[in-house]
């Protein structure tokens, strides 16, 4: 099996992110030794740093820029101050972050080092007059891959180096052009850097044989996926992306004449796809996670996702008047919309049962401690609540599906708007707030609830790593 993957990460992406579906995926393939390889189409300069914070470092790859560039070393070399020439009368003024190069007294260079250990140099800034004159691009392979030259403070070219020094690109920032010597020895003019990369990107995939390309989307790696789909096996990934750039961000009839992935079954207005998507999670089940036991509360973990307000609002009014109606019932709330604030209306709320007086004050005094409000979690900070949780809810159009596989590790029942890949076909979902109520109540009765955890129980292996993994081996031979 042939798999090719086209992910979206960038020099700024976080390496530790737990939600990232392309880098669960990665970890997938590589765990069940599944041979994938990585298409990078993004300048990363510390990519072998990057590959090892990510625990991934094992992965075949190919970069366009390495191709553009020559670049032959593949282990991580970083360059030391030693490796520098620098005038013989120079002093080194170390500060945390960056070391001050002064030629008789003058700030001659800013060397400046990656953030936070500072144990890898970043970039040289060069100094002409008080000013930024040039900027070195220190690749972490051991040579300075990009020199961006400025002119009274404005960048006026960037030229990108081989892994020998010479100049093998440049980019006028005035005009955008690109002036390009390519790997088979041609020279050519590109309108802009970015239509130079998807040259190459596109020649790399055509030159494969017998491949299946998973593409993260964005404007750029759909462009590409265009380009080479009536050649090749394409897959879009459509899982819910976190962090993307604005400028890459598409909008909701760019999938649709791509074959999908995705991690939920599509709502009811999304069914206007020229390709019925293949519903698979990234998102390996870790059989070593304990069962969630409830103790003597009713505990209801709610992710919000991406709601509107009123609809955020409304949920919450439910919730609350069923937490008048039961004691035990505690509401846990993962607010990631910063627009949603429920502090207030929970305040509001308490207020108004006080004026009307319809609850003794030692009820309206327990009450408040029925709903915790949070942040955004991590997975491994939201493990601690899920343990002793005894549903999950999340009514997002766009589901969590690394929530919904700790709910499965975990034996959680979980309530959604539609179908996931960690849910059997037969499971009920949520078409109106009444829904939720009617969920719940039923969830009350201890027995109920026992026996959907104990059918959760008997299929968490199935998505389990390996068998996770040869789920995604299926489906793409």
């Amino acid at each position: 099996m042939n798999i090719s993957l086209l992910p979206t990460w960038q020099e700024n992406s976080n390496s530790k992110n737990e939600v990232d579906s392309s880098l669960a995926l990665t970890k997938l393939f590589l765990r069940a030794e599944d041979q994938v390889t990585v298409i990078f189409a993004n300048y990363l300069p510390r990519l072998r740093t990057w590959l090892g914070q990510a625990q991934i470092e094992a992965i075949q790859y190919w970069s366009a820029y390495d191709e553009l560039q020559q670049v032959t070393q593949k282990d991580r070399q970083p360059l030391d101050l030693t490796d520098f020439t620098w005038p013989k009368n120079a002093e080194f003024v170390r500060m945390y972050d960056r070391i001050v190069v002064l030629v008789d007294l003058a700030h001659y260079a800013t060397i400046y080092f990656t953030y936070p250990k500072a144990d890898l140099i970043d970039r040289i800034d060069l100094l002409q007059n008080g000013q930024v004159a040039q900027q070195l691009t220190i690749d972490d392979r051991g040579f300075v891959s990009r020199v961006l030259t400025y002119q009274e403070e404005s960048l006026k070219t960037i030229d990108y180096l081989s892994q020998s020094g010479a100049v093998v690109a440049t980019e006028n920032c005035q005009t955008g052009q690109v002036q390009a010597l390519l790997p088979d020895g041609s020279e050519q003019t590109f309108a802009e850097m970015g239509a130079l990369i998807e040259h190459l990107v596109v020649l790399h995939i055509q030159s494969l044989s017998d491949q299946t390309l998973l593409v993260e989307p964005s404007v750029k790696n759909l462009a590409i996926a265009q380009q080479i789909q009536g050649d090749k096996r394409v897959l879009v990934l459509d899982y819910p992306f976190y962090g993307a750039e604005i400028s890459q961000e598409l909008g909701p009839n760019d999938l649709l004449s791509f074959q999908t992935v995705t991690g939920q079954v599509p709502l009811s207005s999304a069914f206007n796809l020229a390709h019925q998507p293949i519903v698979l999670g990234p998102f390996a089940v870790d059989l070593a996670t304990k069962n969630a036991v409830p103790k003597k509360h009713f505990v209801c973990y709610w992710r919000l996702g991406s709601l509107s307000v009123d609809y955020a609002n409304h949920i919450f009014t439910t919730l609350f008047d069923l937490a008048i109606e039961h004691e035990d019932l505690v509401i846990i709330v993962e607010n990631d919309m910063w627009q949603v604030g429920f502090q207030q209306l929970l305040t509001e709320k308490l207020g108004q049962l006080a004026q009307s007086q319809t609850l003794p004050f030692e009820r309206l005094e327990t009450l408040p401690a029925q709903f915790v409000l949070l942040d955004w979690q991590a997975p491994k900070k939201r493990q601690e609540y899920l343990q002793t949780a005894s549903v999950v809810i999340d009514l997002a159009d766009e589901v969590d599906l690394s929530l919904q596989a700790q709910a499965l590790a975990h034996g959680l029942p979980s309530l959604t708007k539609t179908q996931t890949a960690y849910q059997a076909p037969e499971m009920k979902h949520i078409q109106s707030v009444s829904d939720i109520v009617t969920s719940l109540n039923w969830l009350f009765d201890q027995q109920n609830w026992q026996e959907v955890q104990d059918s959760l129980i008997k299929v968490q292996s199935d998505y389990a790593s390996d068998a996770l993994a040869a789920k995604w081996r299926l489906e793409l031979r």
